[in-house]
């Protein structure tokens, strides 16, 4: 029986998600210190987003299918909140172009979660 070999670049994705998991968990330990309850609801959520992207990041290591598919996922839904983003300052183009840059990384690592090596390490062909 032969071993899966785990793609580099699913190894870069994780650490990307990692930080970004510790991104959210600290902006989230910031937000509950905060005496506005609308900040400290918050802060929760950012919490509780941090430790999904943790858990994402550790089952690209370790290839687990389901990940694949809440990867694309929240891929997606990060490329959509960084057009909403960008598009709800009315056309400001600072915004813009740092809308435009924000995607450019997700779309990325969109196009390689769907490419063949990556979906054989997740167990998807």
């Amino acid at each position: 029986m032969s071993e899966r070999k785990r793609p580099i670049g699913v190894m870069i994705v994780g650490v990307l998600f990692f930080l970004a998991g510790l991104f959210f968990i600290l902006a989230g330990a910031v937000g509950l210190g905060n005496e506005d309850s609308v900040v400290m609801a918050a802060g929760g959520v950012s919490l509780i987003i941090g430790l999904f992207y943790i858990l994402l990041a550790f089952g690209c290591f370790k290839g687990w299918g389901w990940v694949w598919t809440l990867a694309v996922v929240f891929t997606i839904l990060g490329i959509l909140v960084t057009l909403w983003g960008a598009f709800s300052n009315g056309f400001d183009m600072d915004a813009l172009w740092a809308g435009l840059i924000g995607i450019i990384i997700p779309l990325i690592i969109l196009l390689y979660l769907f490419s063949h090596k990556v979906k054989v390490w997740f167990g998807k062909e």
